[in-house]
């Protein structure tokens, strides 16, 4: 699906929910159902009209578009229902098709929009039944495969991955919804068994504590029970104590001087142990017994205060009963007996002293009961008093104890201060003793019975006498040891080297006989039609070739062969040379030549060599290392930039081979700039003026420009320490300026922003806020980066801060960026990294670009290392993080400061931390990603062979069947193994063999070099130029020498081929020819905001491990032509 219309899918959905919006119902694809058999012929007819949203009216679908117009956000068709309707069509009547839209199942309501888009398509068993029926029927004709023909006669067709079939898709997705909803009312179901089973085991546990509780009470009253046991045994063992302690007074006093010395001991030994240990037998156990008594008689003076209060209450209630029943009936009857008869009197008394005599006895029983209870009372306040004088006398012991171990503790600090004071001696005296070197063995065991003074007088002695051998070296015998075992380690080597001496003379030897046999074989190749070729270079004339061998003390022969008018071949050769050979091209000819280089000679070039040859004999082949055609390589290229190296230069050890200075250590140059501020030029007024030369010299001020290019470019490090001018790059950023764009509310993460930290050799990613937001959306855009999170973990987790391409809205970067494209002829970029101190926030890696390190604010110790390997110079993609183990030691460690300058090459390991106390700030200039000759030869070679096939035959030809039989690691392997017997003679299948696979790898020698002559090189620095133009800044408005004169549609209408066009920048163009037309690419329309969008030089080099990304895609991302910044084009 395309981009756009993705969005605009989202972009509906959203509107409708948001807008509150009836009537939309949604894609077609949403709203029929095909049979899975059918899936391709449909995907083939509907294409993108499978996600035409249908709508009731068009009225819907405007208001709608006015929204997507509003929000920019995207394209999508609309189908209103009210404007189509269903057409009557005649559909062929055959077994062989049938009509698309009678397969398909969907709501009557939707016929009109269905029919729109399948009512016009039938479906054919068969791509002949297609054509037939699609010239015939007027109708398109789609067969089950997906291959379609239209009415009008076009055929389209091929393979079509099932996988990735959007029917097929929406089937899933509408089979998981539904999986989703019956996971769902499963999953409700399960809540409910669930919350079930939380109130079952809720009562359980319910039941469990009541049993517990249960449980607890029986312990406590078996606890009790115990205590009372124990109170009897205590009782028992006090008053065995108390009789031993009568009978033994004697004998204590008599001791008691004993006693008084082991008591400082017992003092002592009381330090490690408990309190309650320091109590004897009989005192634990009293106390054992009190503490149960205690409370047990506390209990029952409550209870008793209890008892006495309700008894109390009973004898004032028993009182007031007397006083308001009985007293008062006794004068009832007193005045009654007056008037009663005596008989009546004397009964009624009788009762009245029998009530009396009851309340007697009931008073008599409760003054009882209350003695009793004051009894009790009496002896458990007895027993509480008893229990808080023994508290009281166990509680100023155990303050005695304390007394005594604070006083034991400051024994024990003063012990402690003696002993670190013996240890601090103790120390100096073993680092004395190590300083001595190696010791004898019995050193220690023969010395170590002596006294202090005997030693003292020893080490005096000793002391004189080394002092008359103060010139001899103290560590002659480790350093002889050390010597001796790295010689022994060298002898090894050296063996080894010897036999792999040995085996590359023999694999040289080897390779010279193949290369005799493969140039002899070429020659008579190339003799065969060398007359042909050599009348038509040289009209008139002919030509043959011939190899002729010098044999010893044979001067070489003439040419054997001329042209027609008797001049020498080599007369004509020179007349057809190509047209622009000149000096400089055979300058670089002849010093190809001069280091080694499979080039024609001429005859007194061959003479020359063939006598160095005879002088040098074998020693040529001591001199040549692996690797040498490479070094050759490095030389030419190296002096297209620098020029050739002339005699005195080469014996001084000059070099154009960046692998040399590798092999040589890759010694890092480091620089001293001691010009004061006011000696030195303002990069400001430099960037602003647009000077790329200036400004790349103050870059690297005060190394001289050439020099770096020629002896510091793609070789080694270099570090410019600027102590006397730490102002020298103010005003490209400040940690002040990052602080204001966080708090703008622009910075994204990801985008603009990373926050990592590297601990413990692990690099980690924070790009999320503190509260948890920040993430992605639904879209997959970053979140917003709050400013009070971000600072929160810089200041208190030791995070870094990463900032994306600053140059986008810092002016001083855009500027100074600017200027470097049009230095280099290619993209420039920028990131800055705020780093907290005593941190670290990046792991140990090398990156594919060559990196400028500005350090603007603070300080940070850089360690560069070495390449580990040739093959990882100058690399084309960044290595991932690496182990400490892994880089070895480092050639260059230095603390960068304000001010400062490290450049490092492409593939240079390092790492970064800062110091304490000083946080860091520095932004890194990135250059020449994907700016390499092999870049060029990828985009060259590829046409060159499009156009050799289609100019030459041979390479459309098919090779012999027995190709595979004579190429290939098991051929190779079998030539090897059957070049000769063990007489060193080869047999005959060996021989058919040999020259059977030499004639393939000659065909393929010569195949290759006719794609090779037919490179396009021009047309590819045209797209290296043309991408450049996509990938450039646009040009700040300082640097257009003048305002553009006429832009936009109307100036391009009255452009012609008489019209001058100037353009404003020197370099802002590039003319590429496409399509057989001119068209002319320019930077000045670039949008800033998008510049390194596509892929940053350093962005993948850092970024994680951490993250699980398909390689392609990887790949894609951070390959330049990647970029979503985009040129201006206009067609000449």
């Amino acid at each position: 699906m395309p981009r756009e219309l993705s969005r605009g899918l989202s972009a509906v959905l959203r509107i409708v929910k948001d807008h509150n919006i009836a009537g939309m119902h949604g894609p077609l694809i949403e709203l029929m159902q095909v049979d899975e058999r059918f899936f391709a012929a449909v995907e083939a007819a509907a294409t993108n009209q499978l996600f035409n949203v249908v709508v009731d009216s068009d009225e819907v679908a405007s208001r709608i578009i006015a929204y997507l117009n509003k929000d920019k956000a995207g394209r999508v068709t609309f189908l209103p229902l009210n404007r189509l309707h269903v057409r009557t069509r005649e559909y062929p009547k055959s077994d062989n098709v049938f009509p698309m839209v009678a397969k398909m199942r969907f709501e009557e309501k939707f016929r009109p929009a269905m029919d729109k888009v399948f009512g016009n398509v039938l479906i054919c068993r068969s791509l002949d039944v297609a054509v037939e029926f699609a010239g015939s029927s007027s109708l398109d004709c789609v067969t089950m495969e997906g291959d379609c023909v239209s009415s009008r006669g076009a055929i389209s067709g091929g393979y079509q991955d099932s996988g990735r079939s959007r029917l097929l898709n929406m089937k899933t997705l509408h089979e998981t919804l539904r999986a989703r909803a019956a996971i769902k009312e499963e999953s409700a179901g399960v809540k409910d068994k669930l919350q079930a089973a939380e109130q079952s085991v809720t009562a359980v546990l319910g039941d469990i504590q009541r049993v517990e509780s249960a449980r607890r009470r029986a312990q406590a009253a078996a606890e009790r029970l115990k205590a009372e046991a124990g109170d009897c045994a205590a009782a028992a063992a006090r008053a065995g104590e108390s009789l031993a302690v009568k009978e033994k007074a004697v004998s204590a006093i008599r001791i008691s001087v004993r006693d008084l010395e082991a008591q400082a001991a017992d003092l002592r030994t009381e330090m490690s142990t408990a309190l309650d240990a320091q109590l004897t037998a009989g005192e634990a156990a009293e106390l054992t017994e009190l503490n149960p008594r205690l409370d047990r008689l506390k209990q029952e003076r409550l209870a008793a205060s209890a008892a006495r209060l309700a008894a109390e209450a009973d004898l004032g209630e028993l009182r007031a009963t007397l006083e308001a029943n009985l007293e008062r009936r006794q004068h009832r009857i007193k005045a009654v007996t007056s008037e009663v008869d005596v008989a009546g009197a004397e009964a009624d008394l009788a009762r009245a002293k029998a009530a009396a005599a009851t309340a007697a006895a009931v008073e008599a029983e409760a003054t009882t009961r209350h003695a009793e209870i004051a009894a009790k009372l009496s002896a458990a306040s007895s027993s509480v008093r008893e229990g808080k004088a023994n508290l009281e006398r166990l509680r100023a012991e155990q303050d005695d104890a304390k007394a005594a171990l604070a006083e034991d503790e400051r024994e024990m600090e003063s012990l402690m201060g003696k002993r670190a004071t013996l240890q601090t001696k103790r120390e100096g005296l073993q680092r004395k003793i190590r300083e001595l070197g190696s010791l004898p063995s019995d050193a220690f065991e023969k010395y170590r019975g002596k006294a202090l003074k005997a030693l003292h007088a020893l080490l005096a002695q000793t002391g004189e006498q080394l002092a008359t051998l103060g010139h001899v070296n103290k560590k002659a015998l480790d350093q002889y040891q050390q010597f001796t075992e790295q010689r022994e380690a060298l002898e090894i080597r050296r063996g080894e080297l010897d036999r792999a001496h040995v085996k590359i003379g023999e694999l040289m030897s080897h390779l010279d006989h193949k290369k005799d046999e493969a140039i002899e074989r070429t020659f008579k190749q190339v003799s065969l039609n060398f007359r042909e070729v050599f009348s038509r270079l040289v009209p008139g004339g002919k030509g043959e070739l011939v190899m002729q061998r010098k044999k010893p003390g044979q001067e070489p022969a003439a040419a054997a062969a001329g042209g027609g008018d008797g001049t020498p071949a080599s007369s004509h050769a020179a007349r057809a040379a190509p047209k622009g050979t000149g000096a400089e091209g055979e300058g670089v000819m002849q010093r190809a030549r001069r280091k080694g280089k499979d080039l024609p000679k001429s005859e007194d070039e061959e003479e020359e060599q063939e006598e160095e040859d005879d002088d040098e004999g074998d020693e040529g082949e001591d001199d040549t290392r692996e690797g040498g055609d490479e070094d050759d390589l490095e030389g030419l290229v190296g002096e297209l930039l620098n020029g050739e190296i002339d005699d005195a230069a080469a014996a001084a050890g000059a070099s154009h081979s960046a692998v040399e200075v590798l092999r040589d250590g890759f010694d890092p140059v480091t620089v001293e700039d001691e010009r004061a501020p006011d000696a030195c030029e303002d990069g400001h007024e430099l960037a602003e003026a647009g000077d790329p030369e200036e400004l790349m010299q103050w870059l690297i001020a005060p190394v001289d420009l050439r020099q770096f290019m020629t002896n510091i470019w793609e070789r080694r490090p270099l570090y410019i320490s600027r102590n006397a001018n730490k102002e020298y790059y103010d005003g490209l950023l400040s940690k002040a300026n990052i602080d204001e764009l966080l708090r703008s509310g622009k910075m994204r993460y990801s985008r603009n922003v990373d926050v990592t930290s590297y601990k413990d050799g692990v690099r980690r990613t924070h790009n999320t806020n503190l509260d948890g937001s920040g993430g992605p959306d639904a879209r997959g855009d970053p979140g917003v980066a709050d400013a009070e999170s971000v600072w929160q973990r810089f200041d208190a987790e030791g995070c870094s801060m990463r900032v994306l391409h600053p140059q986008r809205w810092r002016d001083p970067l855009w500027k100074m960026l600017a200027t470097l494209e049009r230095f280099w002829k290619c993209s420039t970029g920028c990131n800055c990294y705020l780093t907290p101190p005593d941190s670290q926030g990046f792991s140990p890696h090398f990156d594919d670009i060559d990196a400028f390190i500005l350090q603007l604010e603070g300080k940070k110790v850089w360690k560069v290392y070495a390449p580990r390997s040739e093959a990882e110079m100058l690399p084309r993609y960044s290595s991932p993080n690496f182990d400490q183990h892994e880089i070895g030691d480092p050639v260059l460690e230095v603390v960068l400061e304000a001010g400062d300058m490290l450049y490092m090459p492409r593939g240079t390991l390092h790492q970064a931390s800062c110091v304490p106390g000083a946080h860091s700030l520095h932004v890194t200039l990135s250059t020449n990603q994907f700016n390499t000759w092999a870049d060029l030869l990828e985009l060259a070679i590829p046409a060159a062979l499009r156009a050799a096939v289609a100019e030459v035959p041979a390479l459309r030809r098919c090779p012999p069947p027995d190709m595979l039989d004579h190429l290939g690691i098991t051929a190779q392997h079998g030539e090897e193994g059957e070049e000769g017997s063990e007489d060193g003679e080869e047999g005959e299948g060996g021989q058919q063999s040999n020259a059977r696979r030499d004639a393939f790898v000659g065909v393929l020698n010569e195949l290759a070099a006719a794609v090779l002559r037919r490179l396009p090189l021009d047309s590819a620095a045209d797209q290296i130029g043309k991408r450049l133009m996509q990938q450039r800044l646009p040009p700040p408005p300082s640097h257009l020498a003048a305002a553009a004169a006429a832009t936009g549609p109307e100036a391009a209408k009255r452009l012609s081929h008489k019209s001058v066009v100037r353009l404003m920048q020197e370099g802002g163009a590039r003319l590429v020819v496409e399509d057989e037309a001119a068209v002319v690419y320019h930077s000045f329309s670039n949008p800033r905001e998008d510049h390194m969008e596509g892929g940053d030089a350093e962005d993948d080099a850092e970024d994680e491990a951490d993250e699980a990304t398909d390689d392609t895609e990887a790949d894609e991302a951070k390959h330049p032509n990647a970029t979503a910044s985009s040129a201006a084009a206009a067609v000449i």
